[in-house]
Formats: C-alpha cells, structure tokens, sequence
C-alpha cells in the first residue's frame, strides 16, 4: 500500500474504529492472497479517508523476531551466556551428599561410599535416582540431610571470581540438578545468590534433558550459538548437547567429548578461554560435516612446527588428530610457502596414502574451508627408538618396500620437481659461508663449496627417470612405533616434502638427520648397502657399487 509501509508493529488510536473496519473485512471477505492481514484493514481505513501514518523507526530501535532466523539474529545481540551445573563445578559437595544418601537409602539395603555416589547418583535428580532404584525418594529429607553435613563442601578453587569474571562479558545463570533449597545454601555460600538459579523444581524433566539449559537461556534471553557451559557430568554435558550450547567444558572431571577441560578455575581468564576455544571451533563445524556426527576439536596444540599445527579433536570414541597449516611461519616463511608444504601433505593423503604399502596414518578426509588434515591419533603407539644399526635396517627396509611400489608411477601433481631450494642455496650461500667463516675447518669448505657448485648436476643426476615418490623428511622424529610385532613396525607421518627422486636421497637424509654424531661413518656404509639390496630384490634387477656410491654422493 505505499513505500513506507513494514511488516511487525501496528497502533490503533480507537479500538472501536479498528474493531468496525475489521468486522467489514471479514463480512466482505476483502482479503489478500485469501487471507485478513492487517495490511487489509489499513487498505479499508484509507478507502474510508480515515488517518493513516507511517512512521520511521531505526533497525537499531527494534527487533524483528518473525521467523526463527530473525530471532536467532535477536538473540545474538544480546550477548554471551555462562551457564555453570554447580555441584562439582562450582563446589566439590560429593562428601556432604555421600553422607545424605547413606542416610536416605542405607536402610534399602544399600551402601553409599564416594564410589557408589559417583557411578550410580552424581548429577541425576532425585525422581532420576528414584526410577533407577524403584522404590520412592524423599527430596526433602535428601536435602535436608545434605545441609545438616554442608560443612563438608569445599569450593572449586577460584569459581567465585570466575564466575563474577563471567558477568562482565555476558549472562550468568547456575543451572542445576539440586532442589532448589540445597543449591541455594550452596550459592550462599559461593556468595552468588544474585545469580539467576535453575533448579529441578523448576523444569519437568532434568538434566540429561535439554530442558534445564533451554530454560536458562529462554530467561537470559541469550542465543545457544552464544553460550558456554561448564559441566562435570556426562548427564549434564549431553543435557547441554541436546540444547545446542556452542561450548561445554569439563571441569574437575575430564568428560571425552567436552570442548576444554579445567582442573578449577586458578589463573584461568574467561575471555581467553573463549578465545582459544572460539580458534577452533570453525575446525568442529568442518568437522561435524565431513564425518557426519557431533565432533569436538581441542583448542589444545598438541604438536607442530613451522609448517603445521597438530590440533586434538574427537568423534565419539574415535581419537583423532587435525593437521592445520601454520599461520605463522617465522623465519622460513619463504620456505613454506614456496615449496606449498601443507598442499603438498594434503595432495599426499588424498592421492598416495590409501594406496601406501607401508604404514601411514589414516586419513578421514581433507576439511573443506580450512583445508586441515584429518587423522588418526598416533599416540597410543610409541615414538622412534634411538637410531641403531637394528633400527635403521628396520626403516630401510621398509621405506625400500615404499620406493619400488611407486617407482616409475604417475606421480599427479607431486610429479613437478621443485626448483625453490637450488636457488634458495645458491642466494644464501655467501650469507652463509661469511656467518660461519671462522666456526667450520676449511677442509669442510671445500666440500661445501663443492656441493653449492655442482647442485644442479647432483639434482639432475637424481631426476634421471625412473623417479620413485620420496618421503622427503625422512628422519626418527618422523615416525611413531608399533612395538605389538617383532621388532616393532615404524609408521611415517610428516608428508610435506614428498615428491619425485632417486629414493636413495631419503636414505643419506636419514643417516645426516638421525645418526649421532661421530656414528655416520659407521652406519652409512651397511645402511645404504642394505638399501640397495632391498631394492635389488622388489626389483629384480643388479645395481653396482660404482651406481650405488655416485647416487649416494649426489643425494647428500
């Protein structure tokens, strides 16, 4: 009906006036599209000259809640939600509670210890409690009981100020399994009893029902998509899940599939707690999709370097590990980005893992938006023993095993030799030999100088077809170790430098990089050796000393 007209708010000067127009409305049946909207009415009212106005009103002085997007957006701006369970979250009271339900349940026969309160009661309402033991539970008598023994709670160490931390970044509710005169005792003496308080009383059905924490942020007018919670109990973190809170970490008790963990509450600041769990949580989302179940990855590095950060993530039972790229790759930046390192372990995993002969970690996919890698967690296996003759043989016989399998194979996009690092040595070299001029003997100069001036041919020597797929940081930290078979199996992560070669190169590579010093000499010999008789046997052909020892001389 004009420029200025919108949907949401309506004022009517006469109820009468609005009231007469209506009912003619409805009599005539003078709808839009079938049906009595208000526009209708206003259509009537300017047919019969009646006064009409529109007046402007700024986005920012209202809120249009008429569609779930438009309320998920309301709800938004209105901040962050802190959500706490309280007993073992924000108080330990496991030893006032063991002794109420010794009290209430002893005479049924059964002995209440931490153990048994801990296995079969902690973070259950009392009517959950009931059904699970089939015979009735007083609440009251429970209650009173716990504050005859309340002297026995201790704080969680530094919840108080957590939570008052809490409140100056957004709403705080406790949101709790307790009746409502334990938990407010409880709060009392937290002195926290301004805080808004959801108790069992007031939800039909508690936690693990999302119904308490779907209260809490109904009262504290606050987005799921904007609430953390803080919980100790698998009832209470699925009650959070169910209610689709952004963030549920554990605290005192470490719950497999929480977002954080905290032993208490001591030197820990909210906004940065929100920070590092706001880093990751984009991976979880990515996550989530790629394995189609709720999936957590931890704002925890478990390892990395400059070219990649290892994060901790999980999916159900399943461990597993996301490989980021390094935002920040300090001084080797130029390094990282013009070899394309972390494309180039992805290519890796997509193309070559699945049909590696040796063992390689599992990889659940490449995350779309971030293009981080996902895979198994190693760590339930060991790390490389110490390099010795043994355990050298042990890798060259099986990376030996990896080169014939792809010798001569269309190597994809890694088929591409890079041509960074010969330059890279040859801009640097005299930067390099005027820094260490005084540190190295000058018969190692002559072999430096050696190698920077016969780069190009060593590397066009060990181009020469048919190349093989190299590991290409080949080395004892690269590999974790299966010790269930004899002698242990190595498994070999860290595929950033792979491409085409003469596989001797990842050989020299190992012994530079993994041998002690003082231990080259006497390894190198019987490892490179073996090597070659290795791949004499896959591949069925004789490869002489003189073709050994020159191959050798140009990879190191």
């Amino acid at each position: 009906i004009g420029p200025l007209a919108n949907t949401g708010a309506y004022w009517f000067a006469s109820t009468k006036e609005f009231m007469q127009v209506a009912d003619y409305i409805i009599q005539t049946a003078d709808f839009q599209l079938g049906e009595a909207y208000i526009s209708c009415v206003l259509k009537a009212y300017l047919s019969k000259h009646l006064s009409v106005k529109a007046v402007k009103i700024f986005q920012t002085n209202y809120a249009n809640v008429g569609t779930p997007a438009c309320l998920e957006i309301y709800l938004q701006q209105q901040g962050k939600g802190f959500l706490f369970d309280l007993d073992g979250t924000l108080a330990d009271t496991t030893a006032a509670y063991v002794k109420a339900w010794q009290k209430l349940i002893a005479s049924k026969g059964a002995y209440v210890d931490e153990e048994f309160f801990v296995d079969h009661i902690s973070g259950l309402s009392d009517s959950l409690v009931s059904a699970k033991f089939g015979f009735p539970i007083s609440s009251s008598e429970k209650d009173s009981e716990f504050l005859r023994n309340i002297s026995l709670v201790k704080n969680i160490q530094g919840s108080t100020n957590f939570v008052r931390s809490c409140q100056g970044l957004g709403k705080v509710a406790i949101v709790t399994n307790s009746n409502k005169a334990a938990a407010t005792a409880l709060l009392n003496g937290l002195d926290l009893n301004d805080i808004l308080l959801i108790t069992a009383e007031d939800v039909a059905k508690g936690k693990p029902n999302p119904d308490p924490y779907v209260l809490a942020m109904k009262l504290l007018g606050v987005s799921p998509t904007r609430c953390m919670v803080f919980e100790d109990t698998k009832g209470g973190m699925i009650s959070a899940r169910a209610a689709q809170c952004r963030h549920v970490v554990s605290v005192s008790n470490e719950l497999t599939g929480s977002d954080a963990f905290l032993r208490d509450y001591s030197g820990i600041n909210p906004s940065e707690l929100l920070e590092s769990l706001e880093s990751v949580s984009h991976l979880g989302v990515e996550l989530t999709g790629l394995l189609g179940k709720h999936s957590t990855v931890y704002p925890v590095r478990a390892s990395g370097g400059y070219i990649s950060e290892i994060l901790s993530a999980s999916c159900g039972s399943r461990k597993m590990v996301i490989k980021q790229e390094n935002s920040d790759h300090g001084v080797l930046q130029a390094v990282s980005q013009s070899l394309d390192l972390h494309n180039t372990e992805c290519i890796f995993y997509q193309k070559f893992a699945h049909i590696s002969p040796i063992r390689i970690p599992t990889c659940y996919g490449i995350l779309p938006d971030s293009s981080a890698i996902v895979m198994d967690d190693l760590r339930r296996y060991d790390r490389a023993p110490e390099f010795t003759l043994e355990s050298g043989l042990k890798v060259v016989k099986t990376i030996a095993k990896f080169h014939a399998h792809f010798r001569g194979a269309p190597l994809d996009k890694l088929a591409e030799p890079k041509k960074f690092m010969r330059t890279y040595v040859l801009q640097n070299y005299s930067a390099f030999k005027s820094k260490w001029a005084d540190s190295i003997s000058s018969d190692t100069w002559v072999l430096f100088d050696h190698a920077v001036e016969y780069y190009a041919d060593a590397e066009k020597q060990l181009l020469l077809q048919p190349n093989t797929l190299l590991h290409g940081d080949l080395k004892f930290p690269n590999l974790f170790w299966d010790n269930s078979s004899s002698g242990g199996e190595p498994i070999f992560i860290d595929w950033q430098y792979a491409g085409p070669g003469n596989g001797i190169e990842d050989i020299v590579f190992l012994l530079v990089e993994s041998c002690k010093p003082g231990k080259l000499e006497e390894l190198a010999r019987p490892i490179i050796n073996s090597y070659y008789d290795e791949i004499q046997k896959h591949e069925e052909t004789d490869i002489p000393s003189r073709e050994r020892f020159s191959k050798a001389s140009c990879a190191l």
